[in-house]
């Protein structure tokens, strides 16, 4: 998985300005291809499949995977507190 996220960034080196900070900071665009990311794709259905579980006891309707982007935090660089507005669920895999 982390190959694959340096890959991510090695091909879009500029990403997006969004709530990473510092020089070493990166946020990658909304990854809508996961075809040649199989690790990323088997963690994308794990967590699907968790959050689908979750979902069954909370909720009503459908679920559907909205976003999904790559955050790498260098030396001296972090997220800010953020809030994801309109998500119903949003979570971190370190």
């Amino acid at each position: 998985m982390q190959q694959e996220s340096y890959l991510i960034k090695e091909n879009d080196k500029e990403g997006v300005k969004k709530s990473n900070t510092g020089l070493n900071g990166y946020h990658s665009k909304d990854i809508r291809n996961l075809d040649n990311l199989p690790y990323l794709d088997r963690l994308m259905q794990q967590i699907f499949n968790c959050v689908s579980s979750i979902h069954q006891f909370n909720r009503k309707g459908e679920i559907q995977l909205e976003n999904f982007w790559i955050n790498i935090c260098g030396e001296g660089s972090s997220n800010t507190p953020h809030i994801h507005s309109g998500m119903v669920y949003s979570g971190v895999f370190l």
